[in-house]
């Protein structure tokens, strides 16, 4: 029984979502029917109506920014089920759309303007998911910056400079005179740590230790705790403080301190909550017991993605294992996590004995509630084999310097193995399928040398896999990045990329002090030269290349559009 449906689409600030095209998938039995999903647009208001849908069922809902009526969107999808809806109620969801631009200036106390500080956006929803999420970019010359495509609201602006210390700002995305002015990065540093329970009271005498700096704090009456923190430690760079909160009977709160700039900390010590469970199987579903399931990172609860509210309990001068404790599966492979229910979201790393490693992220969203994340292991097999020169059979005559990469055809898990003496590489921490194989220079040495045929590996449970790699001599394109306007050498990386390939063929080149760069491709044809800059987010084009083999190639001289 099919019937008509109206309904809105909200824009994140409750107008409405004009021009939004999306599809509709009804799902019978958890299977979505794609050949009966219709297409549907919105009005200029938001509105929008459906002639005939199947009464009572459940569709998925999807929208793409690939076309002009979309272009103001993001990727998206919801679920809705037709049957919640009364009599007269109409199908409702959220399509944040990103019409903002934000202008601003970062200066210093003289209102100077600051050149190439590093601005960041907190938040995934606040930017579309192509655009700089989490990333930096860079005040120009006259410390001026502008980011685009900005939902609307306000945005928390993360703003750090050389020499400067890093302070947040609360601007408005529609804003067009925004400054930030930054205070010099000197003497030290006063952060405030603030210990509260569940419900966000601060705890009073509760002992806040400085993990690499042995040094312990108590909270006062407010539940807080100062520390002064230098700028800079004596080589010139700054080793990450975590602050950690042990409470008997309560989550562990963890924090990791802000790096050369004042700031607050919050540590959430709650009544012991949530706990992550978890069970870890094979390749074929049978349970793996005595694994080792180590937590490695975690996340406050509340923010999203990883990066921001972010605690590395592997990083140094941090001992994972000390700071948490791994959990072992039982017979059945089931293994609990507890103490860590103020967290949105855990990093665990799963290891036991005879199969390859895996990481494992748990999130609130997805996996609390009592519900058990399956983790599955496989098993470890042996890869071998050795790289010689096309033609001969023979090891180059240079040292090795060279990494093979395994890369799976399908699911799993990348594999890298470092080529040593007699140009031999193995391992036996490889899970089976099919893999591409493929080689990376590490030295310069050997950066002539390329793989023109990059063959495929299928390792099997049992048996050693054996790969042979021939290598020949690339077609070298080499030459400077140069500042498009003064002339000077820029530090950064150039990527060269073959057009109209079917398989990936690109290779990539750190530019030296002098903005020499070089590197070798395997095939004639027609490349991209794209370049980035130190500091900067995401590549540039510059243009395309015809690279012919047996001619001298010229000095390609990239010309950086610096910002």
């Amino acid at each position: 029984i099919s019937k008509r449906y109206e309904g809105i689409v909200k824009n994140g600030e409750e107008m409405g979502a004009g021009d939004l095209t999306f599809t509709m998938m009804p799902k019978i039995n958890g299977e979505m029917l794609y050949q009966v999903n219709q297409s549907v647009t919105t009005d200029g208001e938001g509105k929008f109506s459906v002639k005939s849908l199947i009464a009572d069922a459940v569709y998925e809902v999807g929208w793409q920014p690939g076309n002009e009526r979309n272009r103001d969107y993001d990727n998206g999808s919801v679920t809705v089920d037709l049957g919640k809806l009364k009599a007269g109620d109409l199908i409702q969801f959220e399509a944040l759309q990103y019409l903002n631009a934000l202008m601003g200036k970062v200066v210093d106390e003289n209102g100077e303007g600051i050149k190439g500080a590093e601005i960041r956006v907190k938040g995934q929803k606040m930017l579309p998911q192509d655009a700089l999420r989490g990333q930096a970019i860079a005040s120009n010359e006259k410390g001026e910056f502008e980011i685009q495509r900005m939902s609307g609201g306000k945005a928390q602006l993360h703003i750090v400079g050389k020499g400067f210390k890093g302070q947040w700002f609360t601007v408005a995305t529609d804003s067009v005179d925004f400054v930030a002015k930054l205070k010099p990065a000197v003497g030290k540093c006063e952060v405030r740590i603030v210990v509260v329970d569940e419900e966000g009271k601060g705890l009073k005498g509760a002992a806040v230790v400085l993990k690499g700096k042995g040094v312990t704090l108590r909270t006062d009456e407010a539940g807080e705790a100062k520390v002064e923190l230098p700028v800079m430690d004596e080589k010139g760079g700054y080793s990450p403080v975590v602050a950690v909160c042990d409470m008997e009977g309560r989550d562990l709160g963890m924090a990791v301190l802000p790096a050369n700039e004042d700031g607050e900390v919050r540590l959430v010590a709650g009544k012991v909550g949530r706990v992550w469970r978890g069970r870890v199987v094979d390749d074929e579903g049978k349970a793996v017991g005595g694994a080792k399931v180590q937590v490695t990172a975690v996340n406050a609860e509340g923010e999203e993605g990883w990066g921001w509210g972010q605690v590395s309990v592997a990083q140094e001068p941090i001992d994972a294992q000390n700071l948490y404790p791994a959990a072992v599966t039982d017979g059945e492979g089931r293994f609990e996590l507890k103490r860590l229910g103020g967290y949105g979201m855990v990093q665990t790393n799963c290891t036991a004995a005879g199969y390859v490693g895996q990481y494992a992220a748990f999130a609130a969203a997805t996996d609390g509630a009592g519900k058990e994340k399956v983790v599955t292991v496989a098993t470890a097999c042996e890869v071998k084999g050795k790289v010689v020169v096309k033609g001969t059979g023979k090891a180059p005559v240079e040292a090795p310097g060279i990494v093979v990469n395994l890369r799976p055809a399908g699911a799993g898990t990348w594999a890298q193995m470092q080529v040593g003496a007699g140009w031999e590489f193995s391992s036996k921490e490889v899970g089976a399928g099919m893999y591409q194989v493929s080689i990376q220079p590490m030295d310069t040495k050997v950066r002539k040398y390329v793989c023109v045929s990059p063959p495929n590996v299928e390792v099997k449970r049992g048996k050693t896999a054996e790969v042979v790699i021939e290598v020949e001599e690339g077609i070298r394109v080499f030459g400077k990045l140069v500042d498009a306007k003064t002339e000077k050498a820029l530090r950064g990386t150039i990527l060269v990329s073959m057009v109209g390939s079917e398989q990936e063929v690109s290779t990539n080149a750190g530019v030296g002090q002098d903005g020499a760069w070089e590197v070798y491709v395997p095939r004639e044809g027609e490349y991209r030269v794209q370049y980035f800059v130190n500091g900067w987010s995401q590549y540039k084009e510059f243009k395309t290349i015809k690279v012919e083999k047996g001619k001298a190639g010229e000095e390609i001289v990239v010309k950086g559009e610096v910002e």
